[in-house]
């Protein structure tokens, strides 16, 4: 290297020490302001492949994803992620997703995962009036109509000052009917006016599951501890007539042997509809019994109580150990008439005045040689028992016969 006038440069050496960058930028706060959630690094940032990210309600539990489109909802710019997003008053969890930004180094480094915690609390003025409940009701389904898997009630939640706060609209526990907590799988929906930080005019839609609704009956339904976003708690439960509907399925509980010692005597858990022969599976030794061998299935003066009888039918001059012996039989194999695939119940002397004849012997269904007798009911499709309020029964649960 030379000057202007031609003298060269004295020679100079000087060590220089090369640092490669494989620090990551790390997330050191995140906060709430004016719509947007705010979070800042250690190091300036672009935007990476990951653009999923959840975030948690810290009080219900509730996990939110959120998907990041950078210029859309998502800012990338200098050390800062900002992410719109209106959320209520409340503590919520970011949870951020490793390779979800890069610093700024030649071969750039992702973020590892991480999650950090910030509270929201939206401006609100000074508001000191109450929120209140309106019109707290709903539709019942019509008598003989199936209510399906659930019910729901319905009322307003209104509040034109800071808004109604959400989180204790989907509270489940801020309900009642008829003086209890709602059924397990109770939840709640909402379609509101405004956003969802001052939500004004919200209809809420409570909905409950019919199965665990045993009784029909209108009761008082109840509302209470909704708050604004300011603070302000009901200035009265709300509180309607709801009717629910039993969306209880009716059960055969219980089976017995009847006076006549060859009826069967069939209980049901409440009173019930369309039962005849058909709606029963009933076994004798683990043998079904043939739908023809059952009596008219018959109402009896106690509630919810059927009678039917199972009659036997009679082969005369049967060759039995070599002896000719008159048999009572249960046609069980298909084939019409005595033959050896059926269940004989009953071995009697010869009498030559008896003749063939089909479901008409009396079989004494306390006999010992009938040592397993249980009743299935089933489902007829023509014509499937149900209870008043059109709720099918459970079907295809064996009962045992209690004979004594």
């Amino acid at each position: 290297m030379k000057d202007t006038v031609g003298n060269d440069a004295a020679t100079y050496s000087k060590s220089v020490t090369l640092m490669k960058d494989t620090i990551p930028p790390a997330l050191t706060t995140v906060e709430y302001k004016d719509g947007k959630i705010v979070a800042t690094f250690t190091e300036d940032i672009s935007a990476s492949g990951n653009t999923s990210i959840m975030l948690i309600d810290q009080k219900t539990g509730v996990s939110t994803p959120i998907t990041l489109r950078n210029g859309v909802n998502a800012t990338f710019a200098n050390n800062t992620l900002t992410i719109s997003q209106v959320l209520p008053n409340g503590d919520y969890q970011l949870r951020l997703s490793a390779n979800t930004v890069v610093d700024k180094a030649a071969r750039p480094n992702a973020n590892q995962l991480a999650t950090m915690y910030f509270s929201v609390t939206n401006n609100v003025s000074n508001d000191t009036v109450r929120p209140v409940v309106v019109g707290v009701t709903n539709t019942p389904v019509n008598p003989g109509v199936s209510p399906g898997v659930e019910q729901t009630a319905t009322f307003t939640a209104v509040d034109d000052e800071s808004g109604i706060n959400l989180v204790t609209v989907q509270d489940i526990n801020n309900y009642t009917w008829d003086g209890k907590a709602l059924p397990y799988g109770s939840y709640v929906t909402t379609n509101f006016a405004g956003t969802s930080d001052k939500a004004t005019n919200v209809v809420v839609t409570v909905h409950v599951p019919s199965s665990e609704i045993k009784e029909t009956k209108t009761a008082l339904f109840t509302v209470n501890n909704i708050r604004d976003n300011a603070g302000n708690i009901l200035a009265a439960p709300g509180k309607g007539n709801v009717t629910f509907v039993s969306g209880a399925n009716p059960e055969l509980i219980a089976a017995r042997v009847g006076a006549s010692n060859n009826s069967l005597v069939l209980t049901f858990s409440e009173a019930v509809l369309g039962v005849d022969a058909k709606d029963f599976l009933v076994s004798i030794n683990q043998v079904a019994v043939p739908t023809s061998a059952l009596g008219p299935v018959q109402p009896s003066y106690t509630d919810n109580t059927y009678g039917t009888t199972i009659w036997g039918s009679i082969a005369v001059n049967v060759d039995i150990n070599g002896d000719k012996k008159d048999v009572v039989y249960l046609d069980t194999d298909g084939i019409s008439g005595y033959s050896y695939g059926d269940l004989v119940l009953e071995v009697l002397s010869r009498d030559t005045n008896r003749t063939n004849s089909l479901n008409t012997y009396s079989i004494n269904l306390l006999d010992n040689k009938i040592y397993d007798l249980r009743v299935r009911l089933v489902r007829d499709a023509s014509s499937p028992v149900q209870n008043r309020q059109g709720n099918e029964a459970k079907f295809n649960t064996d009962v045992y016969v209690n004979k004594y």
